[in-house]
């Protein structure tokens, strides 16, 4: 099962889900919302450990949360101190300056980091025909220097880099973030990618 079939079958699913995803993001904001994936990559975590340092060589908040069923493992949202200021704002109506903004920053980045994560995931479990549980989201402030967040991460594990683009009310609030998604089994993935380009009599 060649790596390219993996990611052309994810990026067609992703793509479903990020559409989905903006969806419920225009209902909650009441603007035009748009979300674009640039890149995807996929492989185990050793082989992106320099590509997660420079993702990560500035601050950032992180939102994660676990999911179970047919493809278990961890979603991710990642973005940066500059970019999620105009995203928080854009969505909640508070100023970076108002008093209560850091509470409303983590409030605000925790629901659009679950739909986003959630969105996704729920397009292909429904391509597995295998609906998924999903945890509580963990909100992380200010981290720094590693995408390991939880002690159990192995870097052998299957992982998906998603980098992201997001544009609100007609482009003029925009800005980037990264999706990480690590799973404990690769192999129904894979068979889900090796269905979707299976060519007749084959």
């Amino acid at each position: 099962m060649q790596t390219i079939a993996l990611e052309e079958a994810l990026a067609e699913l992703v793509s479903i889900g990020m559409d989905r995803t903006a969806d419920r993001l225009n209902e909650m904001l009441n603007m035009q919302t748009a979300l674009t994936v640039t890149g995807i990559h996929t492989g185990v975590l050793s082989q992106f450990m320099a590509k997660l340092r420079k993702i990560q060589s500035n601050s950032f908040s992180c939102v994660s949360l676990d999911f179970n069923g047919e493809i278990a493992g961890q979603g991710s949202l990642l973005i940066s101190r500059s970019m999620r200021g105009p995203l928080v704002s854009a969505v909640s109506g508070e100023r970076v300056v108002d008093i209560n903004f850091e509470h409303v920053r983590a409030g605000t980045l925790s629901k659009i980091g679950s739909i986003m994560i959630i969105g996704i995931m729920e397009t292909l479990g429904r391509h597995l025909s295998s609906p998924l549980r999903f945890t509580s989201p963990l909100y992380l402030e200010n981290v720094s220097g590693t995408a390991d967040l939880r002690p159990d991460t192995h870097k052998d594990m299957s992982v998906v880099i998603l980098d992201s683009e997001y544009r609100i009310d007609r482009g003029e609030i925009g800005g980037k973030f990264n999706l990480i998604f690590k799973f404990l089994d690769f192999g129904n993935l894979a068979d889900m990618a090796q269905n979707m380009y299976r060519y007749p009599g084959e």
